[in-house]
């Protein structure tokens, strides 16, 4: 089975992104333009912008008639969207430790440090999230003078 996710939903959110930065602001756009710049036809993505509102991704309205959704005109991103997209930060810590720990060591010019680095966000991630965000909590903490 193929990753719908990857395949049909992010590249709409992109789309719909893209052309939410492009448009004047209140001015939604229709299914058919997110169809030509995803390269789907209309009706395909017609159900994925249905899919999309249904769980949150986007704000739009469908256009209905008695034999179905005829169009859909889209507002924009969700908050949830906007995180989908990497346009806002994901609202997970940890997901947040990864990252910063990845954009360090690109960054990281000398090879001990980065290599410490990489030693540490392989530990973050072999740990898991449970024990990562115990842990940190528990640093703020002591950071904070509560611990």
């Amino acid at each position: 089975m193929a990753d719908e996710w990857l395949t049909d939903d992010l590249p709409v959110l992109h789309a719909v992104r893209d052309l939410e930065e492009e448009s004047e602001p209140g001015i939604p756009f229709t299914a058919a333009a997110l169809a030509e710049r995803v390269a789907f036809d209309q009706k395909r993505t017609i159900k994925l912008l249905t899919r999309l509102a249904r769980a949150d991704y986007i704000d739009g309205q469908s256009v209905d008639t008695m034999a179905g959704i005829l169009d859909y005109y889209v507002d924009g991103l969700t908050e949830r969207g906007r995180r989908a997209v990497g346009q806002w930060p994901s609202n997970d810590p940890w997901a947040g430790l990864v990252e910063l720990l990845s954009t360090q060591i690109e960054a990281e010019q000398d090879d001990e440090r980065r290599t410490r680095l990489v030693k540490l966000r392989d530990g973050v991630l072999s740990a898991g999230r449970g024990v990562g965000i115990a842990l940190f909590t528990k640093f703020l903490e002591q950071q904070a003078g509560l611990g």
